[in-house]
C-alpha cells in the first residue's frame, strides 16, 4: 500500500488524537502544550482515497521541544506525543516510516535524544525502533499503563 508523509499543522493532528488515542476527552483537550511553539513540528500519514481522488490523513505524530530531566542534555531533547495510526492502517509499516521521519527531521535540528511516554501496547514498537525503557510503569488515568521510552537521534 502506497502513503506518503509530510508535516501538516497541529490543528490538523487534533481529531485523529481524540479518535485513535482519547475518544473519552472532548476535541479541546487533545490540544497538547507546545503543539504551537516554533520548535515543534507535526507529521501526517496519507493514503489516496480511489473513489474520490483526494487524500486522507491516516497517521499522526508530533514532535515536540520538551525536555526530560531524568535523560542527560535536557536542552537537546525532543518528545514525541500523540502518534497515532488508523486502526485498519497498523502493521503496514506507516508509524515506522513517521519515526524515522521525525528522525531525520530532529538529526536537521541537531537534538541528541527523543523521547515520549508509552503506552504498554506501543512497548514492542518502540523497542523494534531501538528505543530504551527508563523507569518504572506508571499509570495515566482515562489512559491507561506507561513506560518513559528513549533514544539518541
Amino acid at each position: 500500500m502506497e502513503f506518503s508523509i509530510r508535516q501538516i499543522s497541529a490543528s490538523e493532528t487534533v481529531e485523529l488524537r481524540q479518535n485513535i488515542l482519547r475518544p473519552h476527552q472532548a476535541l479541546s483537550e487533545c490540544v497538547y502544550p507546545h503543539d504551537e511553539t516554533p520548535e515543534t513540528f507535526h507529521l501526517g500519514a496519507f493514503v489516496n482515497e480511489p473513489q474520490t481522488s483526494k487524500e486522507r490523513l491516516i497517521g499522526i505524530a508530533s514532535f515536540l521541544y520538551d525536555p526530560n530531566q531524568d535523560l542527560p542534555d535536557p536542552e537537546s531533547q525532543y518528545r514525541i506525543r500523540g502518534m497515532a495510526t488508523q486502526l485498519d492502517f497498523r502493521r503496514l509499516g506507516i508509524g515506522t516510516a513517521m519515526l524515522n521521519e521525525g528522525l531525520s527531521i530532529l538529526k536537521e535540528k541537531k537534538a541528541k535524544r527523543v523521547w515520549c511516554n508509552a503506552r504498554e501496547t506501543a512497548f514492542a514498537f518502540y523497542e523494534k525502533s531501538d528505543f530504551i525503557m527508563l523507569g518504572e510503569m506508571f499509570y495515566l488515568p482515562g489512559i491507561g499503563p506507561h513506560k518513559v521510552f528513549w533514544r539518541e537521534v
